[in-house]
């Protein structure tokens, strides 16, 4: 009678402790049948010749920006010395200026957010094609890997470089 009241109480235990683990069995055996693949980015971006000629683009805009700059500090200064009775004139120059500059920041941040969306959703498109390829079903960082994996890398920095009509084709994000 004792023995029974003790399996009434354990055996609901052991049911719920079994169903644990063969739940967390099949979890494990899940991800073990998954191929896992790694991408080096930083060697995918030096390897990746848009993404390199984009880094160029981007210091001779960002060269512009700065040389606007100080050829507007210039202008101001001289027009102070020069129209140094006349404040109101050094103001609307000053407005003028800086109107001109904001929009020349604005332009390039939207080039550069333009730019980057299009190499990021190109990178992770080609991603995608070689896994596929490949077999791989999950692919990680390079750094995200300890042991094991399939490196994609180079046939990344291969594909990407193709000309464009190789390349897999890239969904344009919803506005």
């Amino acid at each position: 009678m004792v023995l029974q009241s003790i399996t009434k109480k354990v055996a609901p235990v052991l049911l719920g402790f079994g169903l644990l683990v063969a739940t967390t069995l099949n979890a494990f055996s899940a991800f073990a049948a998954d191929t896992v693949g790694f991408v080096d980015f930083s060697k995918l971006l030096g390897g990746y010749e848009q993404f390199q000629s984009f880094q160029a683009d981007s210091k001779v805009k960002e060269a512009e920006i700065n040389k606007m700059k100080a050829d507007f500090v210039k202008q101001l200064e001289v027009n102070n010395k020069t129209a140094a009775s006349n404040p109101i004139q050094n103001e609307n120059l000053e407005k003028q200026l800086a109107e001109k500059f904001r929009v020349k920041v604005t332009e390039y941040q939207t080039w550069l957010n333009n730019k980057n969306k299009e190499i990021d959703n190109r990178v992770n498109a080609t991603i995608k094609a070689v896994a596929t390829k490949q077999g791989v079903s999950v692919v990680l960082d390079k750094d995200q890997v300890l042991v094991g994996g399939v490196d994609l890398t180079n046939e990344v920095i291969s594909s990407l470089n193709k000309p464009a009509t190789a390349m897999p084709a890239v969904a344009q994000p919803r506005k």
